[in-house]
């Protein structure tokens, strides 16, 4: 495993001897669900030891816990609420959290405990404290972290409101990933300091990395492709298609555009969800093939709906249908001819300022402002 992430560039030397402290199979349950090409496979230590040591170490995260542990251990629930991260992913947030020993680290999600030993290894116990919602979970992440030796300050709370008993904090790294990036994680942290989380959009995310300024704002901006589990608190209402786009209310037209770049290109996505925030996007096929199937745009909020219908990939237009007060398909075009417009940019070249009130994303510098 190190030696694929050195090989990429993703691992520098100095958590080289991190990794080897904190070896990722001791954070990994016997029983587990391992998330790989073909979806989520079983990984189960007592029928297959050799198997299950083999995906320990694979680049692919593995799913811990279901339906907030209302699924029994081991079982595969409806819904992943926990799990531990593929290592590419955890080599690049270390990276760009940019540590060195004197600082001192709050970290948002323990999960399983594994990133947060790599922190106290590199760190030491007393720099890092860790909060994480789920007792059970914070519960587990203890026992794991004392098999390799050392005792962080982990405390069971929302990590939304991050932990201001023991601020300021020099670095803040969050395993969850935010819609809406707390203020208060900004106001515990030190001017000059870092914080590096995982972002949500429509259908993507993005990993964020915000330097705080001395009038308590953070501005930075997205350095790679990043997909978390949400603060619970910021959970997506769960919609169901066929409740939600019940009216027979709804007008008809028809587009050209196809679905592709701004719902499944992963640069055009993430451009259309900035413009867009707030939106769920859900695709329906309807048999076994590819075609024909159905995007649907859903704001929970409005009540507003939109769907497009593709019959096969040769056709030239496709069937619209919209209801509520937002024109979600319009929404849709317009944001996507915005990308075209500015050269189809890149989701590194977008960024984020977080203010008390308000966070802004920008295209390039922080005077670009977007406008949604």
């Amino acid at each position: 495993m190190l030696r694929r992430l050195e090989e990429g560039g993703a691992l520098r030397g100095e958590w080289r001897s991190a990794m080897f402290a904190a070896p990722r199979h001791l954070f990994i349950p016997d029983r587990a669900w391992y998330l790989g090409d073909e979806g989520l496979t079983e990984m189960d230590r007592a029928a297959d030891p050799q198997e299950w040591l083999r995906l320990a170490y694979d680049d692919t995260p593995v799913i811990t816990q279901f339906d907030d542990g209302d699924t029994p251990a081991g079982d595969r629930g409806r819904t992943a609420t926990s799990s531990i991260s593929m290592p590419l992913l955890v080599a690049q947030m270390l990276d760009a959290l940019d540590v060195s020993p004197g600082v001192n680290v709050l970290e948002i999600g323990t999960g399983t405990g594994w990133n947060c030993a790599l922190l106290c290894a590199r760190l030491g116990d007393t720099a890092i404290t860790s909060i994480e919602i789920d007792p059970a979970v914070a519960d587990r992440a203890r026992r794991n972290l004392s098999t390799v030796g050392v005792k962080p300050h982990v405390i069971t709370g929302d990590g939304e409101q991050g932990m201001r008993d023991s601020a300021p904090y020099d670095r803040l790294i969050a395993t969850v990933a935010a819609y809406r990036v707390p203020y208060a994680w900004v106001e515990q942290v030190n001017s000059g300091g870092i914080i590096v989380t995982a972002f949500n959009t429509m259908a993507s995310g993005g990993l964020l990395r915000l330097k705080v300024a001395s009038d308590m704002t953070a501005t930075g901006n997205f350095c790679g492709n990043a997909a978390f589990m949400p603060l619970r608190s910021q959970r997506p209402a769960d919609l169901n298609i066929k409740q939600y786009v019940n009216s027979s209310e709804y007008t008809e037209s028809s587009s050209d555009l196809y679905p592709y770049e701004p719902l499944s290109d992963y640069d055009g996505n993430f451009a259309v969800s900035l413009l867009m925030p707030d939106i769920e996007m859900r695709v329906h096929v309807e048999g076994d093939d590819a075609y024909p199937f159905t995007c649907y745009l859903l704001d929970a909020a409005t009540g507003s709906w939109a769907s497009e219908r593709v019959e096969a990939r040769s056709e030239k237009t496709h069937a619209i249908r919209q209801h509520g007060p937002r024109r979600l398909w319009n929404e849709l075009e317009e944001a996507y001819q915005w990308w075209c417009d500015h050269d189809k940019p890149s989701h590194e070249r977008f960024g984020v300022t977080i203010t008390p009130d308000r966070q802004s994303f920008w295209l390039d510098t922080p005077e670009g402002l977007l406008h949604p």
